[in-house]
């Protein structure tokens, strides 16, 4: 979507255009909802997140400055209702993990390496922090100030989150 159509899109929106809204959901839903699923790790809390989310993004997009883009903006919210919604508990003496795809993996020789199962069993808390640093691109300062904790924290836990993947995946000899 080009940033002419976004804006006019936002500001119809704003007006409380429905049609506009159920545009800017469209364009946005697949996505939302795959982060949505990620940080939960439960189809059917990450629709619940998603549309809290939504309500909070149409409620609160008057106060939308377009400092960042509006997908950057609507997924903090996103993980804001996640966070709100018990979808995740974020504990700061939790590890985090890394991982740099959801999906399985094919292996060389038609073996598949089961990330994603690698990436179910780490804690929810795991998962959000791989989701926002790996999959949702977001530095270790948008991380930080998002989940309140300090860039160093942020450093840290990711550091000790690559080691428990690897035990994990170590473990499975893979």
């Amino acid at each position: 979507m080009s940033q002419n159509i976004e804006s006019e899109l936002i500001e119809l929106c704003k007006k409380q255009d429905q049609r506009a809204q159920q545009k800017l959901y469209q364009a946005y839903k697949d996505s939302l909802f795959t982060l949505s699923v990620r940080l939960v790790k439960d189809r059917e809390l990450a629709k619940v997140i998603l549309q809290d989310a939504f309500i909070e993004i149409f409620k609160s997009l008057q106060g939308f400055r377009a400092d960042s883009g509006i997908f950057a903006w609507m997924r903090v919210i996103l993980v804001r209702c996640a966070h709100r919604n018990k979808g995740f508990y974020l504990s700061k003496t939790e590890e985090l993990s890394a991982i740099e795809e959801y999906e399985d993996t094919p292996a060389p020789e038609a073996e598949a390496i089961d990330l994603k199962s690698a990436f179910d069993e780490l804690s929810s808390g795991y998962r959000a922090a791989l989701t926002l640093y790996y999959l949702e691109e977001m530095s270790h300062q948008e991380i930080a100030e998002l989940l309140n904790i300090t860039v160093s924290t942020s450093k840290s836990q990711l550091h000790h989150a690559r080691k428990k993947l690897k035990e994990i995946l170590e473990k499975r000899k893979i």
